[in-house]
């Protein structure tokens, strides 16, 4: 997804985070027959995605699904 890289109490998570990513970004592509840029590119510019870069919140640990369910509350999607 990115270049950036993030860690949680000093341990690199960057590949379970990017691939966390990738699965949400599956979900939004499967759920609203969207292309996976525009996919993408809506979840990095949303809130929630903000709060996932948090890492010291723990939220990034949760499944796609679960993302997905606050990223759809955030847009105003009921699902």
């Amino acid at each position: 997804m990115s270049e950036k890289e993030y860690k949680f109490r000093g341990r690199d998570i960057t590949e379970k985070f990017n691939a966390m990513i990738d699965g949400v970004v599956a979900l939004l592509v499967k759920q609203l027959n969207i292309p996976e840029e525009d996919a993408r590119q809506m979840f990095k510019d949303s809130k929630i995605f903000s709060d996932l870069e948090n890492t010291e919140t723990g939220f990034w640990a949760g499944t796609a699904e679960y993302i997905v369910d606050y990223y759809f509350e955030e847009i105003g999607i009921k699902y």
